[in-house]
């Protein structure tokens, strides 16, 4: 018994014989190869997936991110530390400050070092902040345009993968910064790990004495570092600013209100987030779709027009094809200065 389901199989049959293969109702011309509205969509594809890497690119070295791929890095690292049963790093904002005016330092001298050319260490860093430590330790990255791939590079690299899980650091400074380096707008991220000397606790009731004759050195105290180098002190650095909390006034909003906003903002940043790979998906589905119209052109058609059909269909396929080879890390690979120290 013929039913409305089978009519609507065969007639959706029907069309797509006449999107994908050459025959007599179609003029022997696919319509999904022949059609300018697909040739289009196909061309329109491949700029959005171009201009993403483009956007990826461009806004991945923005200074305005900085904060956030700071928070990441320190919370990768110690994603990793708890992972080997070893005690996460407290963020130190001595240590911020340190890693800045390194960072800054590399930028504005030009060099990508633990020691600067003037030959000064990473240690006058932590000095000159006024951090005593015990355990000090360096990690450099430029270039990179993800916290994830800055984490992964130190992570494979056995001396820099020593500083991030070595046992004697208890605290850690991070900076993130954006700047022109010998004619390229990189990004230069430093680390610094440290443990601060602890002072002896002195009983209360015991006396202080003077005395005047001079004490032999404590060699208990003295720094254990793992020595690399690095950068010249910036002119006119301006003293650390300390923070200062204070009592929040809240606004409340119509409930309503807030959850339709959170729903956007969840749909609007799932698509920003992940427009490269949406646009890969629809990229790769296009060229399934053209590679079995065109297979089905090469050896079912035998009408007029066949070769300039043909060769139009080629040139898309190419076109699909190289997109798939478009992405992030493509891009990164090229970038001029991608290194760590």
């Amino acid at each position: 018994m013929y039913t409305s389901d089978d009519k609507l199989i065969e007639n959706l049959a029907a069309k797509c014989k006449l999107l994908f293969v050459p025959e007599e109702k179609n003029n022997f011309q696919p319509v999904l190869l022949k059609s300018r509205v697909v040739f289009y969509f196909i061309i329109c594809l491949l700029s959005f997936k171009l201009l993403s890497v483009l956007f990826y690119v461009d806004f991945s070295r923005n200074i305005f991110f900085a904060d956030i791929t700071k928070t990441e890095l320190v919370n990768l690292l110690n994603q990793e530390r708890v992972s080997q049963n070893l005690p996460a790093l407290s963020v130190n904002s001595q240590l911020d400050q340190a890693a800045l005016l390194k960072a800054q330092d590399m930028l504005q001298n030009g060099y990508f070092a633990h020691q600067s050319p003037q030959g000064i260490s990473p240690w006058f860093w932590f000095k000159k902040i006024g951090y005593n430590y015990k355990y000090a330790g360096e990690n450099l990255a430029i270039g990179f345009f993800e916290s994830p791939d800055v984490y992964n590079a130190w992570l494979n690299s056995v001396s820099h993968r020593d500083n991030m899980l070595n046992k004697n650091y208890k605290e850690v400074g991070t900076a993130v910064l954006n700047g022109n380096f010998d004619g390229s707008n990189v990004t230069v991220v430093v680390q610094l790990f440290g443990s601060q000397v602890q002072k002896p606790e002195v009983p209360q009731s015991a006396p202080i004495k003077e005395d005047n004759t001079p004490s032999a050195p404590n060699t208990e105290n003295t720094p254990n570092i793992e020595e690399k180098t690095p950068g010249i002190p910036p002119q006119n650095v301006s003293p650390e600013t300390p923070a200062v909390s204070g009592n929040e006034t809240s606004v409340s909003e119509p409930q309503n209100s807030i959850a339709n906003s959170n729903v956007y903002e969840k749909y609007i940043n799932y698509v920003f987030s992940n427009s490269e790979y949406l646009i890969s998906i629809a990229i790769y589905c296009s060229l399934l779709l053209v590679t079995i119209s065109f297979l089905f052109l090469v050896f079912i058609h035998r009408g007029p027009g066949r070769r300039d059909l043909i060769l139009r269909s080629a040139v898309v396929l190419i076109l699909l094809f190289s997109a798939t080879f478009i992405n992030k890390e493509s891009a990164i690979q090229m970038t001029p200065y991608l290194a760590i120290a």
